[in-house]
C-alpha cells in the first residue's frame, strides 16, 4: 500500500491528550475514531457521569500517510501523534500499521455500544490476539461483525482484535446468532 491510499491508521497520543486531538483533527476535516466509555468522575460540584476515552493514548486516523505527516509537521498542535509501528518480515525494519476497512468498521460497530455491559475493552493482548475460529453474527444489534470465537468465565464471547493494537469483546453472544467463517 502506498501513503497516498486513504487507510485507518491506529495512532499513539502522548498524555492523555486523545480528545484535543481528535477535536484539531476533526476541525481539519480529518476522520478520526476515539472509543470511548462512560465513567464517574468526582469534580469540584461531586461526581459527574462523563465520557472519557476506553483505550488510553489511542487514536483512528482515517487519511493518507502523506496527509498525515504533513499535518504533524504543520501544525504543532499535531505534533503528539505517534504512527504504531510492527516489526517487518525481515524483522530489521518496522512497518506502520494500518487498519483494513472491514476490521474497522466492525471495532467502530461494536465501540458504539461501549455503554453496554455486554461490551468489554480488552487489556490481556495474550487473550485477546490468541487464534480461534472466526465467526460473523448474524442477528441482534451487532449483526454483521466479525471476530473471533473465545470462551470468557464459560460464555460465549466475540471478540473484534485490532491488529495486535487493541481488542474489544462482545460477551454472552446467543450460539444461535453464530455463523463460522471459513477462510479464504
Amino acid at each position: 500500500m502506498n501513503s497516498n491510499e486513504a487507510s485507518w491508521f491506529p495512532m499513539r497520543v502522548t498524555y492523555s491528550r486523545e480528545l484535543i486531538l481528535r477535536d484539531e483533527l476533526d476541525r481539519l476535516g480529518i476522520e478520526t475514531f476515539l472509543p470511548l466509555r462512560h465513567k464517574w468522575v468526582e469534580t469540584d460540584t461531586g461526581e459527574e457521569l462523563r465520557q472519557v476515552p476506553a483505550v488510553h493514548n489511542l487514536i483512528f486516523v482515517h487519511s493518507t500517510q502523506e496527509r498525515i505527516t504533513q499535518l504533524k509537521h504543520s501544525y504543532k498542535s499535531l505534533e503528539p501523534l505517534r504512527y504504531m509501528t510492527r516489526p517487518s518480515e525481515n524483522g530489521k525494519d518496522n512497518i506502520i500499521i494500518r487498519i483494513p476497512e472491514a476490521q474497522m468498521t466492525s471495532f467502530q460497530h461494536v465501540a458504539s455500544f461501549n455503554y453496554d455491559e455486554h461490551v468489554v475493552f480488552l487489556d490481556n493482548p495474550a487473550f485477546a490476539f490468541k487464534p480461534g475460529p472466526k465467526v460473523r453474527i448474524n442477528d441482534g444489534q451487532f449483526q454483521g461483525v466479525e471476530g473471533v470465537l473465545k470462551s470468557m468465565k464459560k460464555h460465549l464471547c466475540v471478540v473484534v482484535p485490532i491488529n495486535g493494537v487493541t481488542a474489544i469483546a462482545i460477551t454472552n453472544v446467543p450460539k444461535k446468532y453464530l455463523q463460522k467463517i471459513t477462510p479464504e
